[in-house]
């Protein structure tokens, strides 16, 4: 047969000559011309095969590959989600090993970044971790520079200023209003600075050194220092007398021949003519160590070993009174606000309180400490009595009962130096030999809950007002009003009632606020008219009591209608607008027992279906329009209704979902687009929820439960466990949240009233404006590592470290 060349060139010939050909050679070239097309299609089909089998092989490998990727992702995501997990388990052990609140809270706020970041399932832990470091007495931040121990710390009087002394012999001025920035720096003296005192106007600071005193003054930081002389010697105490008239200072030699002991000696400057040289009190046998003026600017109280001495300042040269007591070195001394107690600590390990008009009884003795107490400072109320110890704790004395032991403040590494009150607020400074000063914020109370009853008032029911006023009813037959913007105002009392006030409700204007009592009555104050008051008889029908949630009432979001529940299923509907007509009566299926009650109701967002959740089981929607019409039983599947009784309807603000929270320690959640469908069903771990109600963003449902919690549910993840805050020892029986979604009220069994924060992003904004720096590199890279550094806080500076 002919091939390649040869039989080209023969189909190019019989393509032009086929008629010159003979039979047999025109059936050879025939056969060859018809075996090259089944050899080029035999190729085709190989090489199709070839393809076919790359493509194949290509796609395996990109399955494989997108296998791989994918696995790597879950891999990845779940090592992420791991990490999470462990930066809130670390924050807590950190809280509890050092009280480094600081670091603790930009761990968790890391935690939650990246469990949102890879849709995790940690948000209940990460948020009652945050709570628990917010509310935790007390939240503590660290200020770092100082390069050896820090010897002493000073307030300004304002309270805007914190002074540090420190062995690396530089004063630093903190300005407490945004410690986010640099202290400024003093250098004076090249020599240690041991002690810090403020003018009582602010505007001069007094340093002690290693050798002599030096006063700054603080409207012009760029002029040099200004030398005291006449107290050459070591400065361990420097005061202020309190009309600014006179600085006094303890000095003791730094050197001196053995053969010679000093005596304890301070010295008195008159600030109005510092060219007089100073009064110079010898009259310790040994180092004064601290030295303070009375409140009232009449005495002075020395320390030294062992005794104290009280001077009189308007008669220096008298003998002044001698207090013993303590059994070793006294290393400081304090006067109350009220001048009416001096507090001093000791080597001897024992803080001890004189009652300066009772000096012949002897003092009282705080023990507890397990070294020396080198610092004590009375806080600006009077109330508390801090201690800095060398066994690196703070101790907090409560002076209304020191029968309570105190509250033990850890952080420190090494002996603490000095503690200082804020004059104007609960804030405690202290600091020591680890260079780090801690600031103790003690009154911070903005993630925890906010009681805002007394302890003797019984409240039933809250709502909240558009405009975030809270209304509370009390068994004191009236309504208190207060609102979340001034929890501290004299709150609006409404009365009227001749009976306990079980529940209470605002019309959607805010202009109206209805409540029921037990007498079966409801009563309607316009507030923009306080003194008229209408009372609406409900029947004569039995008196309530018992039940969760008293009697269900609610407004029509029309603020036209007003619906209520009662005994036998009876809902009370009256027209606002013409109280003087009878109230409509829906009157639901016929039940074997007149105990069984009304005990919740909820209108649609779009008004037109009443829903009530009843004592015994049954959900009945309502066209409230046709009063005749039967309700719309709903059930579910057989399985899925409720078995205990229905305790709280809530619907959501797209009107979309219905919630119903049962005796059976379910919460369901129903489709209203389309009733026939089963509800989701969120078990409420063995629990019954009295209340439920959706936030006004419809991304939270919360139940108020019987054993004191409150679980909030991420209605868009509802695979995540629920956020659970314990809220009370009690069943809370009544939520209600604030109009903005922010706050969420809380009633309990017991009467009591509390509010909680509601979402973890403004436990997040909390947390960055009580820390003042983020986390350093290194801290990054222990804590983080692998991830991208950048700032948990931004309105924070980030670190270089």
């Amino acid at each position: 047969m002919l091939h390649g060349v040869t039989l080209s060139e023969a189909e190019h010939w019989f393509a032009e000559k086929s008629g010159e050909l003979s039979k047999t050679e025109w059936a050879y070239i025939q056969q060859s011309l018809s075996l090259r097309e089944q050899e080029q299609k035999a190729e085709m089909r190989r090489r199709r095969s070839i393809l076919i089998a790359s493509a194949i092989t290509a796609l395996i490998f990109s399955i494989l590959a997108l296998v791989g990727f994918w696995q790597r992702n879950i891999a990845q995501r779940e090592n992420r989600i791991f990490l999470a997990q462990s930066l809130a388990s670390t924050a807590s052990s950190i809280i509890e090993r050092t009280n480094n609140s600081e670091l603790a809270a930009l761990l968790v706020i890391e935690a939650l970044r990246i469990n949102n970041r890879e849709g995790g399932t940690l948000q209940s832990l990460i948020d009652s971790t945050l709570r628990e470091i917010l509310t935790k007495p007390y939240f503590k931040t660290s200020l770092t520079g100082h390069e050896f121990g820090v010897n002493s710390l000073a307030f300004s009087p304002d309270g805007s200023l914190l002074a540090s002394a420190s062995s690396d012999r530089t004063i630093r001025l903190w300005k407490l209003h945004d410690l986010t920035q640099p202290p400024t720096v003093l250098t004076g003296k090249s020599l240690e600075v041991l002690s810090l005192a403020f003018s009582p106007d602010g505007r001069t600071l007094a340093g002690g050194y290693l050798s002599g005193v030096q006063l700054w003054h603080l409207d012009d930081l760029t002029a040099p220092p200004q030398d005291l002389s006449g107290c050459e010697g070591r400065i361990d105490s420097i005061t202020f007398s309190p009309d600014r008239n006179t600085l006094a200072a303890s000095t003791y030699p730094v050197s001196y021949p053995s053969s010679v002991r000093p005596s304890g000696t301070f010295c008195v400057w008159d600030l109005q003519d510092l060219m007089r040289p100073p009064l110079r009190l010898i009259q310790h046998e040994n180092e004064v160590l601290s030295i303070a003026f009375s409140p009232d600017g009449q005495r002075l109280a020395s320390a030294s070993y062992k005794i104290i001495q009280l001077w009189d300042v308007q008669n220096p040269s008298s003998t002044p009174i001698t207090l013993t007591g303590h059994d070793s070195w006294i290393r400081s001394v304090t006067f109350s606000p009220d001048g009416q107690m001096l507090a001093s600590a000791s080597d001897d390990r024992t803080v001890r309180l004189w009652r300066l008009r009772d000096l012949i009884s002897a003092p009282l003795t705080l023990t507890g400490h397990k070294s020396s107490v080198r610092s004590v400072a009375f806080s600006h109320n009077g109330l508390l009595l801090a201690s800095g110890s060398s066994d690196h704790t703070i101790r907090l004395w409560n002076l209304s009962d020191l029968t309570t032991p105190p509250t033990v403040l850890t952080g420190h590494n090494l002996g603490i130096n000095s503690v200082a009150f804020n004059p104007n607020e609960l804030l405690l400074a202290s600091t020591g030999m680890d260079r780090v000063i801690h600031l103790w914020d003690l009154d911070y109370v903005k993630a925890s809950p906010i009681t805002v009853t007394d302890p003797e008032d019984q409240v039933n029911s809250v709502a909240y007002s558009p405009d975030g006023t809270l209304a509370m009813a009390k068994d004191d037959q009236t309504i208190q009003l207060v609102h979340l913007s001034n929890l501290e105002a004299t709150p609006t009392i409404l009365s009227g009632p001749k009976d306990r006030i079980r529940s209470v409700a605002f019309s959607p204007d805010g202009v109206t606020i209805a409540a029921t009592t037990d007498d079966q009555s409801v009563y309607l104050w316009d507030l923009n008219d306080l003194a008229t008051v209408h009372a609406l008889r409900v029947s004569e029908i039995s008196v309530l009591s018992g039940e969760p949630n008293g009697d269900p009432l609610i407004f029509h979001p029309n603020g036209h209608l007003l619906a209520s529940g009662a005994l036998e299923h009876y809902i009370y509907l009256w027209d606002l607008r013409n109280l003087d007509v009878p109230p409509n009566i829906l009157t639901g299926p016929n039940h074997p027992y007149n105990t069984n009650w009304v005990s919740s109701l909820a209108f649609s967002p779009n008004g037109v279906t009443l829903v009530s959740g009843n004592s015994d089981g049954p959900i009945e929607l309502w066209d409230w329009n046709n009063p005749t019409v039967p309700p719309i039983i709903l059930t579910g599947h057989t399985l899925d209704k409720h078995q205990k009784g229905v305790w709280s309807v809530a619907f959501s603000p797209d009107g979309e979902t219905l919630a119903s929270a049962g005796g059976d320690q379910t919460i369901h959640l129903w489709d209203m687009n389309d009733l026939s469908r089963d509800p989701i069903i969120l078990a409420n771990q063995e629990t019954t929820a009295n209340s439920i109600i959706f936030s006004p963003d419809r991304s939270v449902l919360a139940s108020g439960n019987n054993d004191g919690t409150i679980r909030m549910w991420d209605l868009n993840d509802l695979t995540a466990p629920p956020t659970i805050v314990t809220a009370f020892d009690n069943s809370i029986e009544a939520l209600a949240f604030s109009p903005d979604g922010t706050s969420l009220a809380a009633v309990s069994s017991d009467g009591s009233v509390q509010i909680w924060i509601a979402r973890i992003d403004i436990l997040v904004d909390m947390a960055c404006q009580q820390v003042h720096r983020n986390l350093t590199k290194i801290e990054w890279s222990i804590y983080l590592p692998g991830e991208s550094y950048h700032k948990s806080c931004p309105n924070l500076p980030g670190s270089e470290e």
